[in-house]
């Protein structure tokens, strides 16, 4: 067990055991979320795969058949009922959009934005319009600009993702 695995190990136990992931779609939540998993011997859990499974839907198709507003439904009942110790979280990109999800968040454990700019975004994006419902709306700088604020509001920590890779990515959020 490295310094750094320790170190990591002591805040998750002091902020609630867990790591949650959140920001824009395409900043990599559920990539970085599995390799910090892997990393700490946590288990991994993605939020919109849970909601999916059990609505037994994808995401696109329950915005289009039950509307934005009961997926964000689905999220809150998540938050409130599917926490246990030692996992790393991957929220959608839209988690923000619900004031009281902030506490529910906190509640869960340490709460890590990943920032990144438009360019980034767009790159991480490119072709994937169909899958993201929210993009067929709004385009990627109206949505940043829109939730940056709340990502900043929500979380504990900031970690910028830009020109980095996942490796490096998991190795600032344990340093934190």
């Amino acid at each position: 067990m490295t310094q750094t695995h320790d170190y990591i190990e002591k805040k998750a136990d002091k902020e609630g055991g867990n790591i949650v992931l959140i920001g824009m779609m395409g900043c990599g939540k559920s990539t970085v979320g599995k390799a910090l998993a892997r990393a700490l011997s946590y288990t991994f859990v993605d939020m919109d795969e849970a909601i999916e499974a059990q609505e037994g839907m994808s995401i696109p198709e329950i915005f289009e058949m039950k509307g934005e507003t009961y997926f964000r439904q689905c999220e809150s009942a998540f938050l409130k009922n599917n926490h246990g110790q030692g996992i790393v979280l991957s929220t959608g990109g839209g988690i923000v959009k619900k004031s009281d999800h902030k506490a529910l968040l906190q509640v869960i454990g340490r709460v890590i934005y990943l920032q990144g700019t438009h360019e980034t975004l767009s790159d991480h994006l490119s072709g994937e319009s169909e899958n993201r419902p929210v993009l067929k709306k709004q385009g990627i700088g109206e949505l940043l600009a829109e939730r940056h604020p709340l990502y900043n509001a929500f979380s504990d920590d900031v970690i910028i993702i830009d020109d980095k890779d996942i490796e490096t990515i998991v190795a600032e959020i344990m340093m934190k």
